[in-house]
């Protein structure tokens, strides 16, 4: 994949990752853009969150990272997160579900800028992480995946490097 830079730079080449989810239909497939130099992007295209109704722009919400329903194999019902970590087995949430959560906060108030910098990205993010905290139980609830049900966190901590 091949994409200008803003402002006239260089191009930037970018390989894509597919992943396919158990459980799910064929069509349900993950693309992530991560350029050579190694740097995330927030601005990755995923085919897993559906248009539907929504007004987002889906193909700004960043890719789960994590493929759901992975069991510990520990005699829990417990799944496995980044690093291993211990998650409900129902996180990451289907990607409709995000997407109608996602559009609620966001017509509740929320920011979910368009633009490419990174501080657009973050506040895309933070609005992605605060809807995945929330996605069983509503705005506020804490009802939801924690944040070791992606891999946001680690694009978190790279867009906040590039605001430093």
């Amino acid at each position: 994949m091949k994409r200008r830079a803003a402002q006239g730079q260089s191009i930037i080449q970018s390989h894509i990752t597919l992943m396919r989810f158990p459980n799910r239909g064929a069509t349900d497939s993950l693309a992530s853009a991560i350029s050579f130099d190694g740097r995330l992007s927030a601005t990755t295209f995923s085919s897993t969150f559906p248009q539907g109704n929504s007004f987002l722009d889906v193909s700004l919400i960043p890719p789960y990272g994590i493929t759901p329903n992975i069991s510990l194999n520990d005699g829990t019902p417990r799944c496995a997160g980044v690093e291993g970590k211990a998650i409900p087995c129902d996180c990451p949430p289907d990607p409709a579900l995000f997407v109608t959560s996602l559009t609620s906060l966001v017509n509740s108030g929320q920011e979910f800028p368009e633009g490419n910098s990174a501080s657009d990205q973050l506040t895309r993010l933070q609005a992605c992480i605060v809807t995945l905290q929330n996605i069983y139980g509503g705005p506020g609830s804490g009802v939801g995946c924690p944040a070791v049900s992606t891999t946001w966190v680690a694009l978190q901590k790279e867009l906040q490097s590039q605001l430093r």
